[in-house]
């Protein structure tokens, strides 16, 4: 595998959203009006695939609320970046609103468990009756669809249901991400969350569900066992793991960028101090990123150091999301300047 193999420009163009949900890390809403004019996000596309990345991930916000989204995808593929993006599906009705992805390679629905679970944690009544309609839809418009399923406490126990809904939905695969204490899911209730024992639920479930084929569609989960990481230490910036060289994308595999023009390494929720910079037509990109690379990368890797001495030395931790779990230890980290 290539340095840069995996690596994704993951860009937030709004933060609008028809939605409010109680677990948003972005905390999107209706009434959320951060947007990145589309001639900057053009230009962040440009430089990304400049940067090394290879692919261009959207979200938001709601994507299909930002104005110039076919302009933003079709750029993304004229400049060779693979292109993605995930929606609630509830704007996923008319021929005029499915045109505006066919230049995505992969359009992923969002979905937080069964009918009850979905409709409460979005807020709204039919929301799951809507997300499993755009599933068809897209799927029925020749377009690859997966389906993304936020797993918490209340969820973790249905997710072979889950997934047998989504095949017969017509999806080619699904995705489950944990819920993580960040944004409006902050304010849940601790219980909320998935305990130890259940993230290795969730691991070995969809491991199973792979293996055995009980589905018919591709089965991902963004945890790992802690012993991939023991080996690998550099998948949590951890020394000795450096950069195949001083490229963005061979550095920093996940670069994401907020609608106010902050780009942000590696996970949601990194602490700012990490942050690249604020990118705007004014500034020399070459410049912000031999800053970075000299100020605050080291950081990063004393982070990822740090947070390695913790897992050898608490083994009750067995599986876990490396990104996520280190934007979680970003913010009580020293800072760089003290650092």
């Amino acid at each position: 595998m290539s340095c840069d193999e995996l690596s994704v420009f993951h860009l937030h163009p709004l933060q609008r959203c028809n939605l409010r949900c109680l677990h948003c890390y972005s905390e999107s809403s209706p009434q959320a009006s951060a947007t990145l004019p589309l001639p900057l996000a053009l230009h962040a596309v440009t430089l990304a695939a400049r940067w090394g990345y290879r692919s261009l991930a959207l979200s938001g916000g709601e994507p299909l609320l930002y104005p110039g989204l076919a302009t933003l995808l079709e750029h993304g593929k004229h400049v060779g970046l693979s292109t993605s993006l995930v929606t609630n599906g509830l704007l996923c009705r008319t021929v005029e609103q499915i045109g505006k992805l066919r230049h995505a390679d992969t359009v992923t629905v969002s979905l937080d468990g069964l009918a009850k679970q979905h409709d409460h944690m979005r807020g709204r009544v039919g929301a799951f009756a809507g997300a499993a309609d755009a599933v068809r839809r897209l799927a029925d418009a020749g377009i690859n669809t997966w389906v993304a399923c936020s797993v918490g406490a209340s969820n973790v126990g249905d997710i072979e249901e889950i997934a047998a809904l989504a095949a017969c939905w017509g999806a080619q695969g699904i995705a489950f991400h944990l819920v993580e204490p960040a944004g409006r899911a902050a304010n849940l209730s601790r219980d909320a969350f998935l305990s130890g024992d259940e993230r290795e639920l969730l691991y070995v479930t969809a491991a199973l569900l792979a293996a055995l084929q009980r589905t018919s569609i591709a089965i991902r989960v963004d945890l790992l066992h802690r012993d991939i990481i023991l080996k690998q230490p550099s998948l949590i910036y951890a020394p000795p793991g450096k950069p195949c060289n001083s490229t963005p994308s061979s550095t920093i595999r996940v670069l994401i960028m907020y609608p106010d023009g902050r780009l942000i390494p590696i996970c949601h929720g990194f602490h700012d101090r990490f942050a690249l910079g604020r990118l705007d037509h004014n500034i020399d990109p070459t410049r912000m990123w031999d800053t970075f690379l000299g100020q605050t990368y080291p950081a990063i890797t004393a982070l990822g150091q740090a947070a390695l001495d913790e897992l050898r030395r608490d083994e009750s931790i067995r599986v876990l999301n490396p990104g996520d779990w280190l934007a979680e230890r970003s913010h009580a980290f020293p800072s760089i300047a003290s650092g």
